[in-house]
């Protein structure tokens, strides 16, 4: 009886956890203004310098746009400047992305800036 209960307990732990946060290794191809959501209608983040080594934590559905992490700042580049880091070799988003396995995330825009804009003042 007791498995049973412990075995229920962690189907049930397993069915309602969300999704692990996930993460790639990317670099910026390009000089590139991060915006502070997936369109160049959002407010401007930072300027990225070219060959800057970033973290992808995913990109739109249609591969336009990646959210894109550099030393603590967070937001959204266009994913033709993004390249996914593979050991040594640099594999372009807009191309690779879907092959390698990046994940596609949607952009709510009332939980991402709560999470990473909270203090800005846009």
């Amino acid at each position: 009886m007791q498995k049973s209960v412990v075995l229920s307990a962690v189907l049930f732990v397993s069915a309602t956890m969300t999704a692990p946060v996930w993460a790639a290794n990317g670099s910026t191809s390009e000089g590139v203004q991060m915006q502070a959501g997936p369109s160049r209608e959002y407010p401007d983040v930072m300027r990225l310098a070219p060959n800057l080594k970033i973290t992808i934590h995913g990109c739109a559905r249609a591969w336009d746009w990646c959210d894109v992490e550099w030393r603590g700042n967070r937001g959204w580049v266009p994913a033709a400047t993004v390249d996914y880091r593979m050991d040594d070799t640099l594999l372009p988003v807009s191309s690779y992305g879907s092959r390698v396995g990046l994940p596609q995330v949607d952009f709510n825009i009332t939980a991402y800036w709560d999470s990473h804009y909270r203090q800005r003042p846009w």
